[in-house]
């Protein structure tokens, strides 16, 4: 893939569909000094999800739904990434400091698809689950060992750099796995209606938004803690600015 194509890929698919070729040429004809342009575009149009192209009757709220996935998981690998913390955690066990989660499940409630639950439904759903998470459940399985072994015990040097790396990868390839997955149910389900979208965003803004403060809160202004509260910040800011630019119809 050549970087026309690359950056045109970044654009949301009913524009992509609609005006991919056009994009593309533009681009290649404009040349290196486009690229910026055509990626804050890009970010530009996913932030007013009204201005997309409705081609097929739902396609919006699908995508939406897929791509809401994927900011989801990327905030909780950002809230693992702060624990151990006083002030923000991933557990239920743990309401107090787990409050954004709360919010969040509610938003994903809201925006998931409603899938076919017949005999035939099932049957699929879980096959689809099955091809999806066999590699992220045997990475687990792995992680789980290796953290029950005396070999990571008081890992040093390259070893300890190498565990780290490997727990990280294996958390990635994990919510990627995830997020495929829900994109491949989106495809054969019915998608959210605009109104329960259009109420489940705010809610996850909020839940990101939450996170950042309670991340702000427990760090020191180390750069890691600080890079962890703007990132979930940018999140939730993105996720209102396109609350705001998508409503149902009247």
């Amino acid at each position: 893939m050549n970087v026309p194509d690359a950056l045109t890929a970044l654009y949301p698919p009913a524009v992509r569909q609609r005006w991919g070729d056009e994009l593309t040429c533009e681009v290649r004809e404009s040349g290196p000094k486009a690229w910026g342009d055509t990626v804050v575009g890009a970010a530009r149009l996913w932030l007013h999800p009204r201005d997309w192209p409705e081609l097929v009757a739902g396609h919006t709220c699908a995508v939406l739904t897929c791509a809401l996935a994927a900011v989801t998981a990327a905030a909780a690998l950002l809230v693992r990434a702060a624990e151990p913390s006083h002030y923000l955690t991933g557990d239920p066990a743990r309401p107090a400091t787990s409050a954004w989660l709360v919010l969040v499940v509610a938003g994903v409630v809201l925006a998931a698809p409603r899938p076919r639950l017949d005999l035939q439904g099932v049957r699929r759903l879980a096959a689809m689950a099955v091809r999806e998470l066999t590699a992220p459940a045997c990475l687990a399985v792995v992680l789980w060992l290796i953290a029950n072994s005396t070999v990571a015990s008081h890992p040093t040097g390259p070893a300890r750099v190498g565990f780290i790396a490997f727990y990280w990868i294996s958390l990635a390839f994990g919510a990627f796995r995830l997020c495929r997955l829900i994109a491949r149910i989106v495809a054969i389900s019915r998608p959210p209606s605009r109104r329960r979208m259009y109420a489940a965003l705010p809610l996850l803004g909020s839940g990101s938004g939450l996170a950042a403060v309670q991340s702000q809160l427990g760090t020191t202004h180390a750069p890691t803690g600080v890079a962890i509260s703007v990132a979930l910040a940018a999140r939730a800011a993105a996720v209102f600015t396109a609350a705001r630019n998508f409503r149902p119809a009247s």
